[in-house]
This record gives structure tokens, C-alpha cells and sequence, in this order.
């Protein structure tokens, strides 16, 4: 059974054998950067909210 390859612009099939360019890899850890900066604030917000609601604390 033949596969059909997409097929870049220049005609020639993809290069499949190195998958991980300049521009993903610079992607990739923008995004990983990103995401650690969000997961970093939502956390810090749920810091203070919860030291916030300690001090009310009728125990």
C-alpha cells in the first residue's frame, strides 16, 4: 500500500527526520516559559486569598 506524503511547497516531501527546528524549539520554550509564569500566578493569587480568609478565621 503507497502513502502520499504532503507535499511542501517546493515540491519535494517533508523532511520527517528531524522534526524539532530553531522555530519549534524556540516555541516550545516560550510556551513552557508562559505556562510556568501562569501556573506561578494562579497559585500566587490562591496564596494570598487563602492567608486573607486565615485572618477572619473564627476557629
Amino acid at each position: 500500500m503507497k502513502t502520499s506524503h504532503i507535499a511542501s511547497p517546493r515540491g519535494s516531501p517533508p523532511n520527517l527526520e528531524d522534526p524539532v527546528d530553531g522555530a519549534m524549539l524556540s516555541h516550545l520554550i516560550a510556551w513552557t516559559i508562559g505556562a510556568l509564569a501562569t501556573l506561578g500566578g494562579v497559585l500566587v493569587v490562591g496564596a494570598f486569598v487563602a492567608m486573607g480568609r486565615s485572618a477572619y478565621r473564627q476557629d
